[in-house]
């Protein structure tokens, strides 16, 4: 190994070298670019290495597992209910995933940190947690604690705080504190009757070419808001009590003017119902 060789060796595989001229001989500046190269080749490998070693350390400490078949008959460890990676050929359940999701049929049954992409993704926490992340597919579903993105034709929530895109985006509210943004075709949000209690309606930003219902903001063809407090603007707008109306046509089921151009007001008028 002669003096370049020795130098270049030093600093790629963390050994002190001290400072050298760089010399005009092209075989040695070759010979140099070999050695670099070499060694980022060497640092890559160890990187590579400590995170697989990492990997397995944090699943055995966490008795996380990592599924690979469409049904729970290969997990390692086989006795976890938590996992970080699940591949589903077909169908597949699992209480808890921690990590990505991919297959047809997915279904998460209890606690959902990361990411489902499939044909059919499902998220409904029976004990209440809170669900936190990506869902991407044909149909997307998902409890009232579901917070995340959905990107799909047909996207379904309960509630929670949801960023949905799709040709049809439907909520159906279970609460006041519900929200989040709508961008499709047709975006609808209803209200959850539990006995004889009428849940909240939620603020969302909507915008597609027929929204209806929710409190917020809608922009689109077609709005119409039968419930909460919110701004309508499009070409047809139809609203109750405090819904601010601005299109060509602008109805109030109750109040006066009941029909404008331009703008509306859905007043409060207990005497005109």
């Amino acid at each position: 190994m002669n003096h370049l060789e020795r130098h270049v060796y030093d600093f790629c595989y963390d050994k002190k070298i001290p400072n050298v001229a760089n010399p005009s001989d092209v075989e040695y500046n070759k010979i140099g670019n070999r050695l670099i190269e070499n060694g980022i080749k060497y640092r890559m490998k160890k990187f590579v290495f400590y995170t697989l070693f990492l990997f397995i350390v944090l699943i055995s400490l966490f008795n996380c597992g990592v599924a690979l078949t469409p049904k729970l008959t290969a997990k390692l460890p086989p006795e976890t209910e938590t996992e970080v990676f699940r591949l589903d050929v077909f169908h597949g359940e699992v209480k808890n995933l921690y990590g990505i999701n991919l297959g047809i049929v997915n279904i998460i049954k209890d606690r959902l940190i990361g990411a489902q992409i499939g044909l059919l993704n499902s998220a409904d926490s029976k004990n209440r947690k809170k669900n936190i992340g990506l869902q991407v597919g044909i149909l997307n579903n998902s409890d009232s604690n579901y917070y995340g993105l959905k990107l799909g034709i047909f996207n379904q929530s309960e509630g929670g705080f949801t960023i949905q895109t799709g040709a049809v985006n439907q909520v159906e509210s279970k609460g006041k504190g519900n929200g989040g943004i709508q961008l499709g075709f047709y975006n609808e949000v209803t209200l959850k009757q539990s006995g004889n209690q009428i849940m909240g309606d939620g603020t969302y930003f909507t915008a597609g070419v027929y929204n209806y219902g929710g409190g917020g903001v809608k922009i689109g063809l077609f709005n119409s808001s039968p419930r909460g407090i919110g701004l309508s603007v499009g070409v047809i707008n139809t609203g109750k009590e405090d819904n601010f109306l601005i299109g060509i046509l602008n109805f109030c089921e109750h109040g006066f003017p009941s029909v404008m151009i331009g703008f509306n007001y859905c007043w409060n008028l207990s005497f005109m119902r």
